[in-house]
């Protein structure tokens, strides 16, 4: 018996794309703002090692 899949249509809620936009744009901004981006990109970078250590554990065991 073939097997038919049923097609729905996914609806985006714009509000909501607005919102995350507006979220990613407040915290862009956060870069522009000297003492605070030193420590966003130490901190992202910290968190970017750990991350990488982490996997590296996992890949070679």
């Amino acid at each position: 018996m073939p097997v038919f899949l049923s097609t729905s249509t996914a609806v985006i809620d714009s509000g909501l794309v607005t919102e995350v936009f507006d979220l990613v744009r407040s915290c862009a901004s956060l870069f522009s703002i000297f003492p605070i981006n030193v420590f966003m990109i130490g901190s992202l970078a910290a968190i970017g090692f750990r991350l990488f250590n982490k996997a590296k554990r996992v890949a070679v065991s």
